[in-house]
């Protein structure tokens, strides 16, 4: 962390991975984060991310920090926001390493309800089909997403809060209909119980799903197609 940044020695302290990663790590760059202004203030989410990103494999420490500071104000929650925005514009030149990484950080974020699908109205998912790792990104968001909920209903939830905000949202739920049911749902279906797809759940562990987390995946896969299909049908219908 201190290649990356001056106040990293304020830091040392969390960067070995506690017992409770997402409190006891948050404390002490909660502290500095105090005493910072800015665009100090932004260079910590900024640290945390790249730091993220440049893991060789998938490590939860970073996830569970960006939580806790995600949760700890609204301010934080936008810097994180803007942060990976400006990821989301540089997806064509990160390793595929970087992509899963951000992906897992970015979903874990979501399906933990620090921030909101939403987000993604910066987003043009059809743009994506012709971007190999654009493409590779999202599908791999979205499995992390989906999977990482504790139930097929906290999924649907997900799906329901922009769907409750057409109005605001309508190109969002368009774009996430036609990519759930045209990009990922059959991309889903491709992957074989035990293969490593280089970004699911166990894909830290070289590992691949198991064949009740794929029929699973499966299922939410489709109750989110039903959901952003029927309320994209509204809204053309009143366009």
């Amino acid at each position: 962390i201190s290649f990356h940044w001056p106040h990293a020695t304020d830091l040392s302290t969390c960067v070995t991975l506690p017992d409770d990663p997402s409190t006891v790590a948050a404390r002490p760059v909660l502290t500095l984060w105090a005493r910072l202004l800015g665009d100090q203030e932004r260079e910590v989410i900024r640290v945390l991310l790249d730091c993220c990103l440049h893991e060789r494999s998938w490590n939860p420490y970073y996830a569970h920090l960006g939580l806790k500071l995600v949760q700890h104000s609204k301010a934080h929650r936008l810097t994180t926001t803007y942060c990976i925005w400006d990821h989301y514009k540089a997806l064509d030149e990160l390793s595929t390493r970087e992509l899963v990484n951000l992906a897992r950080f970015n979903a874990f974020l979501v399906y933990r309800f620090s921030l909101s699908l939403s987000m993604l109205k910066v987003v043009d998912l059809a743009d994506c089909i012709d971007r190999p790792k654009a493409l590779f990104f999202w599908r791999i968001f979205f499995q992390n997403l989906l999977l990482g909920c504790k139930s097929a209903g906290q999924a649907n939830e997900l799906f329901m809060r922009v769907v409750k905000e057409r109005k605001k949202l309508g190109p969002l739920v368009s774009g996430l209909a036609l990519f759930v049911r045209g990009s990922l749902g059959p991309w889903l279906a491709t992957l074989e119980p035990g293969a490593d797809n280089k970004g699911g759940q166990n894909g830290a562990s070289g590992k691949g799903l198991s064949k009740e987390q794929c029929d699973e995946l499966m299922r939410r896969v489709r109750g989110a197609e039903r959901i952003l299909s029927s309320a994209a049908a509204v809204s053309n219908a009143l366009s």
